[in-house]
């Protein structure tokens, strides 16, 4: 129907490119065009008349170009931008990015691709709408999971793209023993939370200041996992006990009061610095692949998560890392098997996220087209929103941007709210439940795996 089609305003400046763009939506049946304009000025004013729900626009326009198009916008009224540009470099990117735009494509791009992104811009995240923000502090998410399923890369990454926003993001290393996010963001840390640990009195914003190390470029602040396995006893073993100081909660406490997101990765283990972690978190990414294994592995998690410790359903968000359609366990079944809803699924990528690893730096920088980044995205923006909050800034030629009503049309109707069944059978009796080959189970538990 008319009204349920995907509304879409062109800013280009080559009439070419202009023509090409909508032959590529011309043959959708869910996309209409409805206006095309030469230059950023002109763009931002057809959006403020024409209120579309995406706008495809060049990032090298006359007058104002993608970025400033998308600044302009962004926060007034429910429009997403998505910016094509012939530069592939980092430095457009993050700019475009920071800007709040909703995706880029580097030309050449086929419609498949395109469309591709004007559907999922109207998608947006789904059921998931942007976490609510504390009264006070950073906003807390804790990655944890079994060992080998990926939660670092993804809270490295995750911080990254909160960083890349221009948000104040720190992520903590609270792997104590084998912690890596610091190769992986590609910096050598020189100083730990062992510097924090060994303070005499109260930790003060100041000394947290000075034991993070920067983010640049794109990456967040990094409080480093100790130097060395063994220093782990000093920040909760032993000589934490002896010293009758809660380190972990005091230093998170203080880093709450210095930035606006706090991403923290975990070891796989409920050690005390964990449960510190898990207590103070607002969202607990609960990391799991589609293995067998794993996932017996993750029931058992959430049974300790929801069950033992009174965690609410909606803290614990299930994510499944490396995911493969053709291959892996249906959705439905993960979420049926395990009494929860599964609320994030990264793709598997192994070409980007390697890559990615091998050079120390996050892929979310540099592969922001891929599907893996792509995920990354959607799940940022459930925590942070998509452009961030509106701020009304002037931009030249045009002044500021009114606030503008929203328009009232409902896409598609809501999802009727998801119960969640009592977490009453044993994780065991559940995945036999939903028919996971029983038999491999079996085998799993008993060694043979």
């Amino acid at each position: 129907m008319e009204e349920d089609r995907i509304r879409v305003l062109i800013a280009e400046d080559s009439a070419a490119w202009r023509s090409t763009l909508r032959a590529m939506l011309g043959g959708s049946g869910d996309v209409e065009v409805v206006g095309e304009a030469e230059d950023g000025t002109k763009a931002v004013a057809m959006a403020i008349a024409l209120r579309p729900d995406v706008m495809v626009v060049d990032m090298r326009l006359p007058s104002l170009d993608g970025a400033q198009v998308a600044e302009a916008v962004r926060g007034h009224f429910p429009t997403s931008v998505i910016v094509v540009s012939v530069e592939s470099g980092a430095e457009e990117f993050r700019r475009a990015m920071r800007a709040g735009v909703r995706d880029y494509l580097v030309k050449p791009f086929g419609a498949d691709e395109l469309l591709a992104a004007i559907r999922a811009a109207v998608d947006g995240t789904g059921d998931l709408p942007p976490t609510p923000h504390p009264a006070s502090g950073a906003l807390s998410v804790v990655f944890f999971g079994p060992a080998g399923v990926g939660k670092t890369t993804l809270a490295v990454n995750l911080a990254s793209w909160l960083a890349l926003r221009g948000r104040k993001a720190v992520l903590m290393d609270l792997d104590l023993e084998f912690g890596v996010a610091g190769p992986l963001m590609g910096v050598e840390p020189r100083t730990s939370i062992i510097d924090l640990c060994r303070r005499e009195g109260e930790l003060t914003d100041d000394m947290i200041l000075k034991v993070l190390t920067p983010g640049t470029a794109g990456l967040p602040g990094l409080l480093a996992a100790p130097p060395e396995p063994h220093l782990a006893a000093e920040v909760d073993g032993e000589a934490r006990r002896e010293a009758g100081r809660p380190y972990v909660t005091q230093v998170i406490s203080r880093l709450r009061r210095l930035c606006d997101y706090l991403v923290v990765d975990t070891q796989s283990t409920f050690r005390e610095a964990t449960l510190a972690a898990l207590d103070s978190a607002q969202v607990v990414m609960l990391v799991a692949t589609a293995e067998v294994p794993v996932l017996y592995r993750a029931g058992r998690v959430l049974d300790v998560l929801l069950g033992k410790l009174g965690y609410p359903s909606e803290k614990v968000r299930l994510v499944v890392n490396r995911y493969d359609p053709q291959r892996s366990i249906k959705l439905e079944q993960i979420s049926r098997g395990l009494d929860h809803p599964v609320s994030y699924v990264i793709p598997a990528d192994e070409g980007t996220v390697l890559g990615a690893s091998d050079r120390g730096q996050p892929f979310v920088l540099k592969r922001g087209r891929s599907e893996v980044a792509r995920a990354l995205v959607r799940m940022g923006e459930s925590l942070a929103g998509p452009g961030g909050e509106g701020t009304g800034e002037v931009v030249a030629g045009l002044g500021e941007v009114p606030a503008q009503p929203v328009r009232d049309r409902q896409r598609r109707p809501p999802r009727p709210a998801r119960a969640t069944p009592a977490r009453s059978a044993s994780v065991y009796d559940r995945l036999v439940g939903t028919g996971w080959a029983p038999e491999g189970i079996m085998r799993w538990q008993g060694g043979g795996a």
